[in-house]
């Protein structure tokens, strides 16, 4: 059994990047493929965890041989309505294109492969999506200090706030869970995890991640944090 601390989560380091859920499947993808040396398994994720284990897997395909959600992260779309990878193609502008008589200038031309599905899209870098445009004047600042801000509200609520998510099996949140967040909190680099959570890209619909694979789904009634 292996258990990853994420890039950005509990022990694990919290170098200054942009964090994105595609940034942490990639992590799992290449745990699977380069420490576990691509043998088959069974993937398990709670919560975010779960989200990004569902992506994880539709990107693994046959490595992957089947997928535990716990209380998951993530969207399902109505079945009756969902109709997959839908979204125009990016548009690369060619510079020095000749238009005939016309002379040379610029046109927009589309280079990129035809995309059928979000696990194609995101295993090409979702080119069909904007690229991201950083705050206007602050910058990517102004989501540390949301970060920060976030931290330092939560902080002093930690205890009581693992009480409540807890709530029906307070041993859960015993000293050493609330320290451990509270080391977590406390590190340099946790004011900038926080603050890319307010530009994560939108998540690949789980009907297609799912598609295919067995899937048993646990959801606890009393979750305080992920509802049923």
């Amino acid at each position: 059994i292996y258990a990853m601390d994420l890039l950005g989560f509990g022990h694990a380091e919290k170098p200054g990047l942009s964090y994105t859920q595609y940034l942490w499947e990639t992590q799992v993808v290449d745990f699977a493929l380069e420490v576990m040396e691509a043998t088959p398994m069974v993937m398990v994720g709670n919560s975010i965890g779960g989200g990004l284990a569902a992506g994880a897997a539709a990107s693994l395909g046959s490595i992957c041989k089947g997928l535990v959600l716990c209380n998951t992260a993530g969207v399902l779309e109505d079945p009756d309505t969902y109709r997959g990878y839908n979204k125009e193609p990016a548009m690369d502008t060619q510079p020095d294109v000749n238009f005939s008589f016309f002379g040379k200038g610029t046109a927009k031309v589309n280079t990129n492969p035809p995309i059928s599905s979000h696990t194609q899209a995101a295993r090409l870098g979702n080119p069909d999506d904007p690229p991201y445009a950083p705050i206007p004047i602050l910058g990517n600042n102004a989501l540390d200090l949301f970060g920060l801000a976030i931290i330092k509200f939560l902080f002093p609520q930690i205890a009581d706030r693992m009480g409540l998510i807890y709530g029906n099996r307070l041993t859960n949140a015993d000293p050493a869970v609330i320290n451990t967040i509270r080391q977590g909190a406390m590190s340099p680099g946790s004011p900038n995890v926080i603050g890319c959570g307010q530009k994560l890209s939108p998540n690949r619909p789980l009907n297609e991640v799912l598609e295919g694979m067995d899937v048993l789904v646990f959801i606890g009634l009393d979750d305080q944090v992920s509802s049923p």
